[in-house]
């Protein structure tokens, strides 16, 4: 019975499918393209872009006369610009800033732990176990002098 069914279902699918997707104008119909020539929007910007090189440089050329004068962009950039002064004056600050800082790194890497390390117990040197050492593990401390006074 469940064949029967299937069959039967598969059938009215397909039968849906042939007339939705069958019919002669969705498949045999001519597909209209754009005429292309030289009216599309590429070629208009394009003009535009060359009008407005060939504008700018020849409004270029005029107020420079002929590079004998300042151009009008240089003269703007320039009065913008601060005044060479204050820039002398931060740079000199920066410098002595820089300065104090390396002197203070110089400082504090240069700085270390003490040259002696003090034990509480002088008497560890002598503890520890002499059998089951190896030789030459353990360091000869028979001409060792420990000093008791507080002076480095």
């Amino acid at each position: 019975m469940l064949p029967s069914m299937l069959k039967q279902r598969l059938a009215r699918q397909t039968a849906r499918a042939i007339r939705a997707y069958g019919s002669a104008s969705s498949s045999h119909g001519e597909h209209k393209f754009p005429v292309e020539g030289f009216t599309s929007i590429a070629w208009k910007l394009g003009a535009v872009g060359l009008v407005g090189v060939v504008a700018w440089g020849e409004w270029d050329r005029r107020a420079t006369e002929g590079g004998q004068r300042e151009h009008p962009m240089t003269r703007f950039i320039a009065d913008m610009q601060p005044e060479a002064k204050m820039w002398e004056d931060r740079n000199a600050k920066h410098y002595a800033l820089a300065q104090d800082a390396a002197e203070e790194q110089l400082l504090l890497k240069s700085a270390g732990p003490a040259k002696m390390r003090r034990l509480t117990d002088p008497m560890a040197f002598d503890r520890g176990s002499p059998f089951g050492v190896a030789v030459g593990s353990q360091v000869d401390l028979s001409d060792l002098k420990i000093r008791t006074d507080t002076t480095v």
